[in-house]
This record gives C-alpha cells, structure tokens and sequence, in this order.
C-alpha cells in the first residue's frame, strides 16, 4: 500500500490557467520545458532546491541554459524554508490530495478492514503529523503569497497614479524598459495637441510605439517617457513638412507648397521657351505694363492697325 505522504504517479494539470499566466507568456520554449521538469521535481519530492547547479542536474541541462533561463523560472516559486522551493499552487494541489488520501484510508480502514481500530489510529497519526507538517510548510507559503501579492497592488497603485488613469481608458500605451506599458490618457492627448498644433500627435504617438518596439534596447523608463514624448514632438513640430491645413510655424511654406510652386516656374519656363515671353494684363485696372487700350490689345498693335 502507498504511503499517505508518497506523490502519486500524476496530478491535475490546468492547461487554461497555465497559457494565460503572464510569467508563463513570457518565457521562451526552453524555459517552459525547464519550468515543467521542475514542476514534475517539485510534486515528487515536494520541493527544489534553491541551488542552480542540482536544478541544472534535475533538467539533465547544461549550467549555462539553467543560469541564463533562471531569472524567468525563479519568479513561479517561493522560498519555503531555506535552500528549498516550493511552487505555491502546485504545494496547495498536492496537500489537498494528500489529506483526501488520508480521509480515505481512514474511511476504508473503518469499513472493511478487521483491524479497523488499529488502522484507524495509525491513519489518524499520519494524518496528524502530515497536517503539523503542511501546516508550517503552509505558514511560509502563506506568508511569501501576501508579500508578492501586496508588491503587485503597491506597483499597480504606483503606475495607476504616475499615468493619471487607467489603462483601459487608454488611447495607445508605449512599450517601457521594464517590460510594461506607459498608457497614454485622452487628457494627455488633447493637452499635447493644443501644445503642438502642426504635428499629428496621435500619428506621432503610433510612431514612437514602432520606434520603441523596433529598438527595445533603447526603450525609456517610466521616469523619462514623458520626456522623451515631448522631446519627439517639438522636433516634429519645428519640422519643415507641418500637416496640411493647420498653422505653419514662422510663416513657412510646407514642402508641398515648395515643390508645387517650383513645378509652376518649370511650366512658366517651358512655355516661354515655345511661344515666346508674353505680357500679363493687370486685372485691377485693365492696363498692361506695354499700355494696352484696356481690352487686352498690346500697344505695338493698336498702333499696326489704325
């Protein structure tokens, strides 16, 4: 018969859960392979140890790959006692198997075995020693959950207060160093437009996400984001290409107009070349420069024909 406090040879596994959980997503495909070995160890044994070269040895991999992937892995288990590891849900999985194991065999001893009283007590002092034992495992366990738990509400409280508002009412977040995301209010947005009327800010805003996706070593903290936003929107603002339709800084045609004014000269230019330069009649008060009778006849020929 197995032992009360022997692992059994499976467990429930929650693949729902475990796709959708964050630290989960994060790692690659030889951390995840690494993270199942090690939670294979920790339901068989009950623990890891807290020491890289035996987990290395557990994984049958080299040093090196359980050094590089351990910053990923480690954050999925606490420290129970010191040198062991334990990971908080699959402890509370195995100790709720554990006590229905041992209510079964109590029950089991009590109905058909003839020497149910004496099996009865035996089950009764597993169970009591197993429930001391879980008891202080769970005690460190319960105490390493609310201090990662109350670290998580402290940052969400800090990143909520630092942004002005929440991320679901964001209208686009940029990407910061530390692997989180910088939301960007619909206030911060009508400010930034009011601030830079010749840039498109919620363009600018999509190109600076690009940018930072493109190039995440060069990625801001949570401290210089705003800096760097308002640093990317004065240059576009001073920039020579302002958007259609809205002021131009210093009286400056847009490149557009330049290039189009240019192409105007061009077809002056080729037309002189053709049929000769012509004089323009003055609208205002219908003379030309070369005294014209006022209904668009050149002197020279007025002149010819009287």
């Amino acid at each position: 018969m197995m032992h009360p406090l022997e692992a059994l040879p499976y467990y429930r596994w929650h693949w729902r859960d475990y796709r959708a959980n964050r630290k989960v997503q994060r790692m690659t495909y030889t951390e995840r392979g690494l993270y199942r070995e090690l939670l294979d160890e920790c339901w068989a044994e009950g623990f890891i140890p807290d020491d890289l070269r035996a987990l290395a040895e557990i994984c049958n991999c080299p040093r090196e790959v359980m050094n590089a992937c351990w910053p990923n892995l480690r954050v999925c288990f606490v420290e129970a006692a010191p040198g062991t590891l334990i990971n908080p849900r699959m402890d509370r999985e195995r100790t709720e198997k554990d006590a229905e194991r041992a209510r079964k065999a109590i029950a089991g001893a009590r109905g058909g075995c003839a020497r149910a009283d004496t099996v009865e007590a035996e089950a009764k002092q597993v169970l009591s020693t197993m429930e001391q034992e879980l008891s202080n495992c769970h005690i460190a366990v319960a105490g390493a959950i609310a201090e990662h738990k109350q670290e998580h509400t402290q940052e969400q409280a800090s990143s909520a207060e630092s942004s002005g508002s929440t991320p679901a009412s964001a209208v686009i977040t940029l990407p910061l160093n530390n692997g989180s995301d910088y939301p960007i209010s619909p206030e911060q947005l009508n400010e930034w437009s009011l601030l830079f009327p010749a840039v498109n800010v919620m363009q600018e805003l999509r190109n600076m996400r690009a940018w930072l996706d493109a190039n995440a070593t060069r990625r801001k903290t949570k401290a210089g984001i705003k800096r760097f936003i308002v640093g990317w929107l004065s240059k576009e603002q001073d920039s020579p290409n302002p958007i259609s339709g809205r002021y131009t800084p210093n009286g400056k045609d847009s490149q557009r107009t330049q290039r189009n004014r240019a192409a105007l000269e061009a077809v002056k230019q080729r037309n002189v070349e053709r049929f000769g330069r012509t004089t323009e009649l003055d609208r205002g008060n219908g003379n030309s420069d070369s005294g014209s009778d006022g209904h668009g006849v050149v002197g020279s020929c007025t002149k010819s024909v009287c």
